[in-house]
């Protein structure tokens, strides 16, 4: 008796979009949630280093179909050992190389690429936050997060912070919601108060504690460790952009966390993960400026306002502003 062989889907019915959409790439996690409740999700990436790569990677796996990937660096051969591309990527921008793997999962995702530096260029920031249902702040040092954690305050658009403590013993996870939970200048700056900074036993500089990316110097660490802090960080966007929806995934129990690879500074043992509650800090100055800024803006609206409802009745008063400009 003769038996067929199975025939493997071919590549013109993988790349099909009702293939794409659950009835092959993501079979495997319809079960989990329902994937259509992503389809148009923005998500804005900051950062394409080895955590932003990971949590762009992961994202469009879980069935993301909408990128913003920011970063002006490009891959280098020392990056390869730690970073989801490889050699083949060398010399390509970190954005291009990442929404490369993007695509190879989902061919039908769209992907924006800025090859930009969002710090010098504030308004850019503000462009690519705007929209967006998600920020991920992927960067290596302070001075970029309280940039985009300003930023997306003020357009009242989530975010989740992340970052690998000294050669990746330890880092933070941290999410944001505008005016539902305290900013990143809140909690970082009452951590550093009752925590101090994380030790630095072999190097100057914690990878979390730069405020500048200039005086960034890449710490050896393992690409396991970097990964398990990258992979909580995708996990929790995944859960941030399944709000509202029928998915059963059980959110974090607290929008912050410290995970431990090893047993050091705070973690009395290797994979401790603490979660901790977070408040409001009275003198932070981010939420006092975004408060302050909000004011400026709903009192020059008002005016506005009250302006175009007098020339209702009287076009002259509009005639005249006009003229004036």
């Amino acid at each position: 008796m003769k038996t067929r062989k199975k025939q493997s889907p071919r590549t013109s019915d993988l790349a099909r979009p009702d293939s794409v959409r659950g009835h092959s790439v993501f079979s495997r996690i319809e079960g989990v949630f329902e994937t259509r409740a992503l389809s148009g999700k923005l998500v804005t990436i900051i950062g394409l280093g080895t955590g932003g790569s990971v949590c762009a990677d992961q994202l469009a796996r879980c069935a993301v179909d909408r990128f913003r990937l920011v970063d002006f660096d490009r891959l280098e051969i020392h990056n390869v050992a730690r970073h989801t591309c490889g050699c083949s990527d060398i010399g390509r921008f970190k954005t291009e190389a990442v929404a490369g793997r993007i695509r190879d999962v989902n061919q039908q995702a769209q992907v924006e690429t800025f090859e930009e530096d969002v710090v010098k260029k504030p308004k850019l920031l503000e462009n690519v936050v705007s929209g967006s249902s998600l920020v991920l702040a992927c960067t290596d040092n302070n001075r970029s997060r309280y940039a985009i954690n300003e930023t997306c305050l003020r357009l009242n658009v989530p975010a989740i912070y992340a970052g690998a403590y000294e050669r990746a013993f330890g880092g933070f996870v941290m999410r944001v919601i505008p005016g539902k939970t305290p900013c990143y200048d809140c909690v970082y700056g009452a951590l550093q108060q009752s925590l101090g900074a994380a030790p630095h036993k072999s190097g100057p500089i914690a990878y979390s504690e730069l405020e500048d990316a200039s005086e960034f110097k890449a710490e050896p660490g393992l690409c396991i460790d970097v990964h398990m802090i990258a992979l909580i960080q995708a996990k929790m966007a995944l859960l941030t952009l399944l709000r509202g929806t029928d998915s059963k995934l059980e959110d974090f129990p607290s929008d912050f966390l410290l995970w431990g690879n090893r047993k050091e500074w705070i973690f009395p043992e290797p994979l401790y993960c603490k979660f901790a509650k977070t408040s409001f800090r009275k003198d932070c100055p981010t939420c006092e400026a975004v408060r302050l800024r909000g004011e400026e803006l709903a009192k020059a609206s008002e005016e506005a306002r009250k302006i175009l409802a007098g020339a209702e009745y009287n076009p002259a008063i509009l005639k005249d502003h006009r003229d004036s400009q």
